[in-house]
């Protein structure tokens, strides 16, 4: 899976690690669901910075579409593709 920032020409690759969920490559940040609330980015401590747009995200993995993030008194929006066969 990928994240495009629609803004730029950022592209962050995600992978898949274990149970815990997507990881980001980049950074030591996770892509989690949480019991809830559904799936976000977050840090080890549950801090969310980004989670889908339209919903929430239930399923087993998260959803395709747009994501928004937040870092810092900046937002960012992203398109998450599925590249993976």
């Amino acid at each position: 899976m990928v994240l495009v920032n629609l803004s730029g020409d950022l592209i962050v690759r995600v992978e898949v690690f274990g149970e815990n969920g997507p990881m980001r490559t980049d950074l030591d940040i996770w892509c989690r669901r949480l019991p809830g609330f559904g799936w976000v980015v977050c840090n080890a401590a549950d801090e969310v910075s980004s989670r889908p747009f339209n919903e929430p995200g239930q399923g087993e993995i998260p959803p395709e579409g747009v994501w928004v993030s937040r870092k810092g008194e900046r937002s960012y929006v992203y398109d998450l593709v599925r590249t993976d066969p």
